[in-house]
């Protein structure tokens, strides 16, 4: 396990599909994990209202299983950040910043990025 001083994070998200910059997140999970990496109580979960629902691919919805009658009424990835950013503070109050875990972060990371 990585030795740092910026909590370690485990970050998931599930998408409208496979293309980043096209798809779209819609749903994030995170929990704060300690440094020997078993997770602590410090969780983060949110379904995202899509802003192009019609980009939604049959194949997404078959990994995730998440419709869009789901989302209709959660909040938009605007909505979304600033409870983030202020999840994140919480989680790290020093540097306010966190290493990122993934099990397919190089996929989630194009996504979080756009």
């Amino acid at each position: 396990m990585a030795n740092t001083e910026n909590p370690l994070v485990s970050i998931d998200v599930e998408t409208t599909g496979l293309t980043a910059g096209y798809h779209e997140i819609i749903e994030i999970a995170m929990i704060k994990l300690w440094g020997d990496g078993t997770p602590t109580n410090d969780l983060f979960h949110s379904f995202i209202k899509p802003h192009y629902p019609e980009r939604m691919s049959e194949d997404s919805f078959d990994v995730h299983h998440i419709d869009l009658d789901t989302l209709k009424n959660c909040p938009t990835s605007h909505d979304i950040i600033p409870e983030i950013e202020l999840w994140i503070k919480s989680v790290s109050p020093d540097t306010k910043q966190i290493t990122p875990l993934g099990q397919n972060y190089m996929f989630d990371q194009g996504f979080i990025q756009n």
